[in-house]
């Protein structure tokens, strides 16, 4: 159930980064509640009473009835979805609500600023719309229905990196506010945002995107992954990486300390280097496309967690790039940020 717009007395802005991977809101009280970016109906018959109220976001009966987030993953019945319906679905309405859920409290209002890639901008009117309003949701562990009040505000995704450069944690600029307009005296920045199923090359004026000079690429970190499990799969067969969840077989080859039978797997890392350029092979072409030599901008700045990964592969061809502090959580955490100012 949705309704109209009733914010509570209290009004908090939170920072809302709706990833493939995962789902991040920022808090103004320090808090960040991350979980997977699963959500997925109920399957008939499933028992659900081992699920402790601790137990981050499990089964959701309003306004979807669904599993949400760890539950989800543990039940393996959710997948990411990368196209633009996504963003429509009931899924995604379900994983931004989950977190929004706080305390058991019966009401919560919210200023919000989430992101969408840039190639999915001509959504935001639509974004907004849909996520504007009072909601009801409940648990199946409660039973109590809870509203969650939004006011949301949409931008590029990797805007959220930016403001953490120029917006103090309050939301106040750390540049004249000249510098922040889209105009010649403004801060130019450009951006790589690279998630687990996308990447996005940004140009901003202030936080002003110039879709000109941005672009959103269908690669990311899954990309690099699947070369790799793809490579061991076909040395050592299936079985080998059967068991090995994504972010845990990318932390093993990367750290170099993959083993089959207690004894290191020496390809691993091979594998891995060959993947990342691999993939950087799309998104450094992308990058002189868009920016020559990106020698126009005052920064360029990496950000998501597939930069972790590539971020020597890209600097060797883009020396000025520097990976951002705290680059998972970066863009939800300048999301809150600005959610700040337009609290002011």
């Amino acid at each position: 159930m949705k309704g109209d717009i009733k914010m509570g007395a209290v009004v908090v802005a939170v920072g809302s980064d709706i990833g493939y991977s995962n789902t991040k809101h920022a808090f103004a009280d320090g808090e960040i509640v991350t979980y997977p970016s699963l959500a997925a109906a109920t399957p008939a018959g499933i028992g659900l009473a081992d699920a402790a109220g601790t137990d981050l976001r499990y089964r959701m009966i309003e306004p979807h009835d669904m599993l949400v987030g760890r539950y989800a993953y543990a039940q393996k019945i959710g997948q990411p979805n990368l196209t633009s319906s996504w963003f429509d679905s009931d899924e995604y309405m379900a994983l931004v609500l989950a977190g929004l859920c706080r305390n058991d409290s019966f009401h919560n209002s919210y200023q919000m600023v989430t992101g969408l890639p840039v190639n999915h901008l001509d959504l935001k009117e639509k974004l907004q719309e849909r996520l504007n309003g009072t909601h009801a949701v409940t648990w199946k562990h409660s039973g109590t229905p809870q509203h969650v009040a939004i006011e949301a505000h949409v931008v590029s995704q990797g805007v959220g990196a930016v403001a953490t450069q120029l917006l103090n944690k309050d939301g106040i600029p750390l540049v004249p506010v000249d510098q922040l307009r889209n105009d010649e005296l403004a801060v130019q920045t450009a951006v790589v945002d690279c998630g687990g199923g996308t990447t996005c090359c940004l140009s901003l004026r202030g936080f002003h995107t110039i879709a000109a000079e941005s672009r959103s690429l269908a690669v990311g970190a899954w990309a690099i992954e699947g070369y790799v499990r793809e490579a061991l799969n076909h040395l050592y067969g299936e079985e080998f990486t059967r068991k090995l969840g994504r972010h845990e077989l990318l932390y093993r080859v990367r750290g170099n300390s993959l083993t089959r039978f207690g004894k290191p797997v020496p390809e691993a890392w091979d594998f891995f280097d060959a993947a990342c350029i691999k993939v950087a092979s799309v998104i450094v072409p992308a990058m002189h496309d868009l920016w020559a030599d990106a020698s126009m901008f005052s920064q360029l700045i990496l950000c998501g967690g597939g930069s972790v990964l590539l971020e020597p592969y890209l600097r060797k061809h883009f020396p000025s790039a520097q990976l951002i502090e705290n680059p998972v959580q970066a863009n939800a955490i300048g999301y809150l940020r600005l959610a700040k100012g337009l609290l002011k």
